[in-house]
């Protein structure tokens, strides 16, 4: 199960896209696995803000770099 309501559905969510993203972040396309390391950090694509609806939207949920 994917999500961002806990630490599991984050963890396999960060990992799914990681592996989506072939290890790049979606801003800058720089490598985020480093050294066999996770660094990337999960975004939201439109700011959650907006409407409570985005907060566990996974469309809108990909990973970046700090």
């Amino acid at each position: 199960m994917y999500g961002y309501s806990s630490e599991e559905k984050k963890r396999n969510l960060k990992e799914a896209l990681v592996e989506a993203s072939n290890g790049y972040c979606m801003y800058c396309y720089r490598r985020i696995v480093l050294d066999r390391q996770n660094n990337g950090h999960l975004e939201h694509g439109i700011e959650k803000d907006n409407t409570k609806k985005l907060l566990d939207c996974v469309p809108n949920i990909s990973i970046a770099c700090a």
